[in-house]
């Protein structure tokens, strides 16, 4: 079981990772969604997070924007919510 206090942890590191990925675009839509996300995310989320957190920007933003199709193992509730997450964004 993990404790409350490592999930904490873990999402104050994934909100830094999603702010500072390295593209700007990145950063502002990943980080904004973390902002208001993460502390809503179950431990399994967050794993998921985590592990979108380690793809690559321009395939990331890619596949967000529609230019590629979103690979299968990719294409779960979280990623649909992060992708419908950057229609609202006011930028």
């Amino acid at each position: 079981m993990i404790s409350s206090g490592t999930l904490s942890i873990r999402r104050k590191k994934a909100l830094y990772r999603a702010q500072h990925r390295g593209m700007r675009e990145m950063d502002l839509l990943l980080g904004t969604f973390a902002a208001a996300s993460l502390d809503q995310m179950s431990a399994a989320e967050l794993d998921e997070f985590e592990g979108l957190l380690d793809i690559l920007d321009a395939d990331f933003l890619k596949w967000l924007t529609g230019e590629e199709p979103v690979p299968a193992r990719h294409d779960t509730d979280l990623f649909r919510r992060i992708r419908a997450f950057r229609q609202v964004m006011p930028f």
